[in-house]
């Protein structure tokens, strides 16, 4: 997809410096939303197949994504500061600064960025693009 090569670079350019957000918020949304399969693989005509002794893992949801985080012992995937309380098999994903506390919760995803929060059933996960999708429409 050479067409999303520059918008790449200039993520690429900003990554790991101050300027990374606001890269990643201005180039990525111009950035056509479709699977690497589809974009690359399925048009290239130079393509190469080794094995490889590592797990794969396509990280589409929460989910997925959870499985690489830490687990506290009762069934919750954590990632940043977060303090729960008679909380499991819990989602609980903090990108922003500051704390994230749940309390009696089981089976919900929470995640906060710097500029949204989502609550919702884990089992409702994969909805997450509807909602985005709404939100896009209505609201940014």
């Amino acid at each position: 997809m050479p067409e999303s090569w520059d918008d790449l670079k200039n993520i690429i350019a900003k990554a790991g410096t101050e300027g990374e957000r606001e890269a990643v918020e201005r180039y990525y949304a111009k950035v056509p939303k479709i699977s690497i399969d589809n974009a690359v693989m399925e048009k290239a005509s130079n393509v190469a197949v080794c094995a490889a002794s590592f797990e794969w893992n396509d990280v589409g949801s929460w989910t997925s994504a959870s499985a690489h985080w830490p687990e506290d012992g009762k069934a919750n995937r954590l990632k940043g500061e977060v303090k729960l309380l008679e909380t499991e098999d819990c989602i609980v994903g903090n990108y922003a600064d500051g704390l994230v506390g749940v309390i009696g919760l089981k089976d919900v995803v929470v995640i906060r960025t710097g500029d949204a929060v989502l609550v919702c059933a884990r089992d409702k996960v994969q909805d997450v693009k509807k909602l985005l999708n709404d939100l896009n429409e209505k609201y940014r």
